[in-house]
């Protein structure tokens, strides 16, 4: 994964890691219908969960990535830029996000849904 010009701020991968740890609270429990068409021109009625509230604390977990061997820095432009490796980053956060989740996230509402 390549960020260019910026840090684990913007590193939306690790949602699904954090959907694959079965961290409680990151989407609402109730639905909204929402109403897609395929490619076929035929309309189908989903339901979303949408994303509850929450603050991620991403940034503080780029040391460690880093300190597994995962993260590369250099400049792209007049940019720092990473290069981390998407391995290493499941292999090293996957494990916190399933037993301490609250080192990477705090919940800011009261949702419990586990997104299956």
């Amino acid at each position: 994964i390549l960020f260019l010009g910026t840090n684990f701020t913007c590193n939306t991968c690790i949602h699904a890691l954090e959907i694959e740890a079965r961290v409680p609270g990151l989407h609402t429990e109730e639905t909204t219908t929402l109403h897609v068409c395929d490619a076929q021109g035929k309309w189908h009625a989903i339901e979303h969960h949408w994303h509850a509230p929450k603050k991620d604390s991403y940034v503080d977990m780029e040391h460690m990535v880093a300190k597994a061997g995962g993260l590369q820095f250099g400049l792209v432009g007049s940019g720092i830029s990473r290069l981390c490796n998407a391995e290493i980053l499941r292999q090293t956060l996957l494990p916190i996000l399933q037993k301490t989740p609250e080192c990477v996230i705090r919940r800011l509402s009261s949702s419990n849904y586990i997104w299956e």
